[in-house]
């Protein structure tokens, strides 16, 4: 009865921990074209889900930075996006890299307020991720089958 109990507990715990997918919010947003409100579920995920809840902070916090970077440059908004990548050095990284943040050479992310050329390819470029990674997710969050090749 015991074990029941816990196998029927830890099973409310995971639904729960899953139902509200920060993820799928984030990414369902940008996909609409509001980027205010994907960047904010995007933040609200830090420090949210499973992991955080059940081994503290530490990995939970850092996990949805990439989306927060790509949410920022889809909007034009690369000074945000370098402050994102200054915290996410200074929080999370293990190794931290000046050159590199996720996908974003810093040097373009900083040119990119004075280059307008530049900075509508990052957009587009970002834009682009984001709708790529919508269609993923949406595809698990909706049980549809895989469509998509495996690597």
């Amino acid at each position: 009865m015991m074990n029941k109990l816990a196998i029927v507990a830890a099973t409310g715990i995971l639904l729960s921990a899953c139902a509200g997918r920060s993820d799928h919010q984030t990414f369902y947003h940008a996909e609409q074209g509001n980027y205010d409100a994907a960047l904010q579920s995007a933040k609200a995920a830090q420090g949210s889900g499973l992991d955080g809840l059940l081994f503290g902070s530490g990995a939970s916090q850092c996990r949805d930075y990439g989306a927060v970077v790509t949410v920022y440059v889809a909007q034009g908004d690369f000074a945000g996006a370098t402050e994102a990548c200054r915290d996410y050095d200074s929080q999370c990284a293990v190794v931290p890299d000046a050159s590199l943040c996720f996908a974003y050479r810093q040097s373009e992310l900083s040119g990119a307020g004075s280059d307008q050329e530049l900075a509508t390819r990052l957009k587009e470029e970002a834009q682009q991720t984001l709708h790529f990674r919508w269609l993923m997710i949406r595809d698990d969050y909706e049980g549809r089958d895989i469509k998509r090749p495996i690597y």
